[in-house]
Parts: structure tokens; sequence; C-alpha cells
């Protein structure tokens, strides 16, 4: 049994952690073994993790986790010792709850590949069949290090696009900041202007019906528009309709480039991996699928492998997929010829990651005027209706 607990260590210091015992009194008495005063025990949740599902664990963490292994393993520790360290550093977070995880399960003589595949929620199928490759093959520096790489590039991937939705984000908050001001106060306080006037323009009016409606039922409007969030996010779960929304971003300008390439260093990269780890190639591409998020590339993918191992030639196996265009089927072609495929795939991956990259600049350099003109012409428009209609207004008066 695992159990979750707080105690005093002999220095005074307040610690907590998780310790596995047969009972709650046998983990007790390990603990004070130790030198601890235990103040709080509870029996952990049951199932694999630790980490409890408030616990957030970001791609910085697990990077961290991954980086520092591998220098710790470089320097001669033994990787129990390294965890114990890294235990210590991270004590009282979420991943140090992970760690503490890891190392317990290597305290009972499990693999370390079995220990991290107890955290699938924060570990890939890719990260853990590397790891079980490098305790197989001794190669757990290099494996460590090159899983670093990795995920500080898919970390910089997601914080570029986060960055690229910021301004679009704070261009349509703006938008919809001012309408709301203006119809919710400037518009109002100009009504009563208007009243018991005759004749009142069509524009005129349409503003002021627009405000009454809004100030009425901007409430229910909210409503409706959380309410199509929360439906949207249900729906994601469901295949057929996630299946449905990948093809949309697939066929849409610019944002299905740069989905495509986001794809292509995910694959490439895991391919990468796996061949370095000493992997053929057709096991590294059928591995390497776990890494992709969209279904359509993913069968295409399970049947170019298929194809493969029946006998089909690297290059025009890819072929059938969107993620090998003629070019990189040259490039695979003349890997395949020369037995360079690692160095060929770790091109592809260098190259992709430059199209993202220029994909990405290309879209907001596009998006940032086309969004400040549609917040002109959305707000200015109504802007220039409300100064036409006091303009109707002194011309009846004069």
């Amino acid at each position: 049994m695992r159990f979750t607990y707080q105690a005093i260590a002999k220095n005074g210091s307040k610690i907590s952690g998780v310790c596995s015992a047969e009972s709650k009194e046998q983990a007790i008495a390990n603990l004070s073994k130790s030198g601890s005063f235990v103040t709080k025990i509870n029996a952990a949740n049951s199932g694999k993790s630790y980490v409890s599902y408030s616990a957030k664990v970001s791609t910085d963490d697990l990077e961290f986790l991954t980086s520092e292994l591998s220098i710790l393993l470089n320097n001669g520790i033994k990787i129990d010792k390294a965890l114990s360290m890294l235990g210590k550093v991270k004590h009282g977070s979420a991943v140090g709850d992970i760690i503490s995880g890891i190392a317990d399960h290597l305290a009972k003589g499990g693999s370390l590949s079995e220990a991290f595949e107890q955290y699938p929620q924060y570990f890939s199928s890719l990260y853990i069949n590397l790891i079980s490759i490098g305790e197989k093959t001794a190669t757990l520096k290099g494996v460590f290090a090159e899983l670093a790489k990795d995920l500080k590039f898919k970390g910089q991937i997601k914080k570029r696009l986060t960055q690229a939705l910021i301004y679009p984000s704070v261009i349509l908050f703006v938008c919809i900041a001012s309408i709301l001001f203006i119809f919710n106060y400037v518009v109002p306080s100009m009504g009563s202007i208007f009243e018991g006037r005759e004749n009142i323009p069509f524009y005129t009016q349409f503003i002021l019906d627009a405000s009454d409606w809004l100030i009425a039922y901007q409430f229910n409007l909210l409503l409706v528009v959380i309410a199509i969030v929360f439906i949207l996010v249900k729906l994601w779960q469901q295949p057929e309709f996630k299946n449905r929304m990948q093809k949309l971003l697939m066929n849409m300008p610019y944002v299905g480039q740069v989905y495509l390439e986001v794809e292509r260093v995910n694959y490439t990269s895991a391919v990468k991996l796996m061949l370095k780890s000493g992997l053929k190639i057709n096991q590294a591409l059928e591995h390497a699928i776990g890494n992709l998020a969209n279904e359509e590339i993913k069968r295409e993918l399970e049947f170019s492998v298929s194809e493969l191992k029946g006998g089909g030639r690297l290059n025009e196996v890819l072929s059938g997929s969107k993620l090998f265009p003629n070019y990189y089927q040259s490039l695979i072609e003349v890997g395949e010829e020369t037995a360079e495929l690692e160095s060929v795939f770790t091109e592809i991956v260098e190259r992709s990651k430059n199209a993202f990259e220029a994909k990405v600049t290309q879209m907001l350099n596009l998006l940032e005027p086309l969004l400040i003109v549609v917040m002109g012409l959305v707000v200015g428009g109504v802007v220039v209706t409300l100064m036409l209609s006091i303009t109707s207004v002194n011309e009846v008066g004069v």
C-alpha cells in the first residue's frame, strides 16, 4: 500500500511525501526509524499514479526532470541515487511526487520503464519505449539527453503557438469591450435626444434597437457562449467529431500548414530518436505513430508501415502520407541508398522546424493588419453611425 504523510524531520523542518508499506502502522514505524516524527498519514488514492488530479505538471517540469537525470547519469551517478537527489530538490511539488513514485517502484525491483509507465498522462509511449531501449542497451545517458532536447523543443512550439494567439486574442477582446461599452453606456445616454421625434433615420433606429436588445439579453448571450464552449469541449472527446475538426484545421489556409508542420516535427523527431537508439526503420516508424495527434495521418502511416513490412521501398511507401511531400521523399531515398537514414531524418526535423517558424511568422504578418481592419470597420462603423445620427438631429433642429 502507498501512504501520503506529513512529518517533522530530525532538524525540525516539516516534510511530506509518499511511502510504501504493508500497513499504516508499518509506514509510521519505517518513517520513525529514519528519525521523522509523523504528524499525519493517509492511504494514497488507489491507482498507478501518486499525483492528485489537481496537481499540474508542465512541460518545463518534465524537461527539468529529464535533463537533470541526463546530467547526473553523465556524471556517474546511479539512477536510484539521481532520483533521490531530484526528489529532495522538487520535494512537495507534483513532479516531486512523480519522482518519489518512480524511485519507490525501482526500490521494489521494478524496471525504470515500468516506473515511468505508471504516469501515462505525463510520459508518452515514445518516452517509455526509449527508456526501455536505453535500459536494455545501457545507453540511458544518451536517451535522457535526447528526450530532454525533444521536450525542450515541444515546449518551444507550445510557447510559440501561444504567443501567436495572444495578439489576435487581445484585438478581439478590445473590439468586444469597445462594442459593449458603446451599446451599454454611449447609445443609451444619447437615446433621450431622439425621444418623441418622428422620421428617425433607419440606421439610428437600428443602433437604438441593437442597444436595447444587448442590454436586455447580454447575460443570456454570455450563458449561450459558455454553453457552446462546454459542448465543444465535450464533443472534442468524441472521436468522430475530433476527426472532422482535424480535417477542417488541415484544410484552413495557413493554419493547416502550421498544423501539418507541427505533426511532421513530432513524427520525424520521434523516428530520429528511435533510429539513434538502435531500432530498425520499420520499428521506428511504427513506434513513432503514437507521437501524432491527427487520426487521418496516423492511418496513412500505419498503412505505410504495413507496406514497408511487406517489402516496399521506404520512400515509396511514405509517399502516401501528407507528412512526406516529394522533396522529403527524395531525401529519404538518398538516405535509404546510403544507409544514413538517421542523418536524413535529422535534416527533415531541422527543415520542418524552420518551416514551422516561417509559416507562423507569415500567418501573424497577415493576421495582424487584417484584425486591425476588422476592428476598425466594426467599432468605427458604430461610431460613424452615431455621429450621423447626431448630425441628423442638428439638421432637424435647424
